[in-house]
């Protein structure tokens, strides 16, 4: 059991994690709170028959009935629209609290596996939360001119935190770069539908790009650039860096 005397709780109280289903309590006596929203997962993974869903989330502690501080969970799956609609919810712990200790706000990787009334073959599933999920790359993907050699995508994926669906590309001649490691690297996320929700740094004037003005951000201290625009229906944000910028007169910036 993680239980903690009310004095130690009251230090972290106000640094709860929203996410997550575990939150101090510095009162015992009845039981833990839990969120009353649905909780926002990181990973979707559909099952090959199409008959189940597989959700990745950070929550509580795994259920135990003798730890009041510990989260059980529920989850409902429906098809709506052609999109698989997910919702994950907390669920109170029926024992209350020993009097005078609290629960931790540690987030715990948890795992919950939805059965579906039919199978779903879509590609999209939205979250009760506000996130949208592609099951694969999405269509309408803009296309990206020639890079300098040995410049490759790298890997692509979901990026969260958006309530339209944002799909992030990385393409880089190191063969798994990141930002910490100072890798040279170009990152491409386009929101589909929506606002891409990137900026950073300090705004610069305007720039062009395939003859269309852009947003343009610029951190000196670490050289990151951010340029956004829109194109169709969609926006992007083309994401690098002033010491390893393409200067290539082959690349060209992203189009349909």
């Amino acid at each position: 059991m993680r239980f903690i005397k009310a004095s130690a709780v009251l230090v972290t109280f106000g640094a709860t994690l929203a996410a997550c289903g575990a939150m101090p309590l510095p009162i015992g006596g009845e039981p833990a709170p839990v969120p009353d929203r649905p909780v926002s997962f990181e990973n979707v993974i559909l099952a090959e028959d199409g008959r189940s869903v597989r959700v990745d989330f950070v929550g509580g502690q795994e259920f135990d009935p003798d730890n009041p501080c510990s989260v059980a969970y529920a989850g409902t799956a429906e098809v709506i629209d052609e999109e698989l609609e997910v919702g994950i919810f907390a669920e109170p712990h029926p024992k209350p609290l020993p009097p005078d200790t609290g629960c931790d706000a540690m987030g715990y990787a948890r795992t919950l596996t939805l059965q579906l009334e039919q199978p779903f073959d879509g590609t999209v599933v939205r979250d009760l939360a506000g996130q949208v999920f592609s099951l694969e790359a999405p269509a309408g993907l803009a296309n990206v001119g020639a890079l300098p050699h040995g410049w490759e995508l790298r890997r692509e994926g979901n990026l969260l935190g958006s309530s339209t669906p944002r799909w992030e590309r990385v393409w880089s001649p190191d063969p798994d770069p990141w930002p910490a490691e100072g890798d040279r690297m170009l990152t491409l996320i386009q929101a589909f539908g929506g606002p891409v929700n990137t900026t950073g740094g300090d705004v610069q004037p305007s720039v062009e790009i395939n003859g269309q003005r852009a947003a343009f951000y610029l951190h000196p201290p670490t050289g990151e650039m951010v340029v956004v625009w829109e194109l169709g229906d969609d926006e992007l944000a083309l994401v690098g860096n002033l010491e390893t910028s393409l200067k290539s007169s082959s690349s060209h910036w992203p189009c349909r």
